[in-house]
């Protein structure tokens, strides 16, 4: 039986980081850590047999290089403070004779026409362009991009799809726009399906989602979970757009706030493909499609987590 391919993970111990990292050692997967230079953020990352810690300066292509030697996948979950330096990682890989590079993508499809134009995306689109010069260029080397849409349980821990702490959520167009919803797990699942095929995921986006859902489903299975009713309050994604378009011409423009609603236009509106059914990677990965029961479990465990 062949080895498993052997792991690097970039950004281990953000918010995906942690849950990758899980999936990947439960699997038995060797898997080297990168971190900063002089940082501590791996110091509450359980010691493991199959985990080494490799510090690296993303300035150093060589010396990344170096660590990357003998390595099969790197897999990135780097937040967008840290989005840009993937760009030198992906030189590395390409130097180091890395097999396949996953960067950190996760979300609403950055490829979507609908998405393109929006400035959420640009340092992400500039990175799968690079991946893809670098793909048509070194034959042994590739990559794929997963998109999740939204995230399930950490959208409502940390209070981005609802705020269960003062029960308040907004919704957008109605809130009957299906949406694709993704737990962390599946995510990291499907970052473990990916490793173990990479003929049939070279190249390639990857769609993966655990359901599509509604906003008013969402709302629903919150107050079963609990018993509370919910503030609403009701917004146009046409309208969002624009404003959040708008502030950002602004002088001293609230950047955060601009970006945070084109967030929630490319998670909400209809025009921007949220709901990914029709073009699911689930069963080339050996993923299922959760049930409503399902959801609505995940839904509850989130609430009290919260």
């Amino acid at each position: 039986m062949a080895s498993s391919p052997t792991i690097a993970l970039a950004g281990a111990t953000g918010g995906l980081g942690p849950a990758v990292l899980e999936e990947l050692l439960a699997n038995n997967f060797h898997v080297t850590l990168l971190t900063r230079q002089g940082s501590n953020s791996a110091g509450g990352v359980a010691k493991s047999e199959l985990l080494n810690i490799s510090e690296i300066g993303y300035s150093d292509i060589k010396g990344m290089t170096d660590v990357l030697r003998g390595i099969d996948v790197v897999v990135s979950t780097v937040g967008n403070p840290g989005l840009d330096n993937q760009i030198p990682l992906i030189d590395a890989a390409v130097a180091a004779g890395v097999k396949r590079f996953i960067p950190s993508e996760f979300g609403a499809d950055p490829e979507h026409e609908k998405n393109k134009p929006l400035p959420f995306y640009i340092r992400k689109l500039r990175i799968l362009d690079h991946l893809k010069e670098k793909a048509a260029n070194n034959p042994g080397f590739s990559y794929s991009r997963v998109t999740t849409h939204a995230f399930l349980d950490w959208g409502i821990t940390e209070g981005f799809l609802l705020n269960p702490k003062v029960h308040q959520i907004t919704i957008y167009n109605g809130g009957n726009t299906r949406f694709s919803v993704t737990t962390l797990r599946t995510i990291a699942r499907a970052i473990v399906a990916i490793a173990n095929n990479l003929d049939g995921t070279k190249n390639r986006p990857v769609f993966v989602h655990d359901a599509a859902i509604t906003q008013n489903q969402l709302v629903r299975y919150a107050k079963e979970a609990d018993g509370i009713d919910w503030a609403m309050e009701s917004m146009d994604t046409k309208q969002l757009l624009h404003d959040s378009l708008e502030e950002m011409k602004k002088p001293n423009p609230d950047l955060a706030k601009a970006m945070r609603g084109l967030t929630f236009v490319a998670v909400y509106d209809e025009d921007h493909g949220p709901d990914l059914t029709d073009r699911l990677s689930n069963k080339l990965l050996g993923l299922p499609v959760m049930t409503e029961k399902e959801v609505a479990e995940v839904i509850k465990k989130a609430m009290l987590a919260a």
